[in-house]
């Protein structure tokens, strides 16, 4: 099954769509969104398996499918949407992506790296450059804030970076209006924050933030 993120690395690289902007067809974004979405799910029930056997050896791979991911996704969206459009595939893959990218990280240091990975715009300030919907919309920062939160914990490489990206007391603000509704708040087609960024973290990540 994890042979799945080489199979879409060579479909998303391969000659022919490395140029930028050269849209894929959609039986291929329909496929990665699936795909993902499996990962996604298969975190919920094991994630020490998904985060191990997507680490390691399989580390640069992971990195440039979720580099490919990011940069063809937010290639299709305007910087100043406000909500997804109504075809979707394009979003709903980069929902995936964003999700399964902070399972991959959460309370893994040598998985958090990737996100300052490479030369040019490191993973980091990919996220931090999404579209505003993802830091006005209630269900966009359920998407972004739990994955950005999973990055950067305990991490003050990944948090130098942020802060030069993006104001850090939004997400310490998101952090504590999930610990006031107990992260069990029910997002449509979403884990819950609970699930992204478990309870026992929380008073951590708190005084993580404050601290920094």
């Amino acid at each position: 099954l994890f042979g799945v993120v080489g199979i879409l690395v060579s479909i998303l690289l391969s000659e022919g769509r490395r140029e930028k902007g050269a849209k894929l067809p959609q039986t291929v974004i329909s496929i990665c969104v699936q795909a993902v979405r499996i990962l996604n799910h298969i975190a919920r029930i094991d994630l020490p398996t998904v985060q191990k056997t997507l680490g390691a050896s399989r580390q640069q791979e992971f990195y440039h499918l979720l580099v490919s991911l990011l940069d063809y996704c937010v290639g299709r969206l305007p910087a100043s949407m406000v909500k997804p459009g109504p075809s979707g595939q394009a979003s709903d893959l980069l929902h995936e992506a964003v999700v399964l990218l902070g399972f991959y990280c959460l309370q893994e240091p040598e998985n958090q790296s990737i996100l300052c990975y490479g030369e040019g715009q490191a993973l980091l300030a990919r996220l931090a450059s999404l579209p505003l919907y993802y830091f006005m919309d209630e269900r966009g920062k359920s998407i972004l804030f739990p994955t950005i939160l999973a990055s950067c914990f305990r991490s003050e490489q990944n948090l130098e970076v942020l802060r030069s990206e993006m104001n850090m007391s939004l997400v310490r603000s998101y952090l504590a209006s999930q610990m006031n509704l107990q992260g069990g708040e029910e997002v449509p087609g979403l884990p819950t924050f609970a699930s992204r960024f478990p309870p026992e973290l929380w008073e951590e990540a708190i005084a993580f933030f404050d601290a920094n």
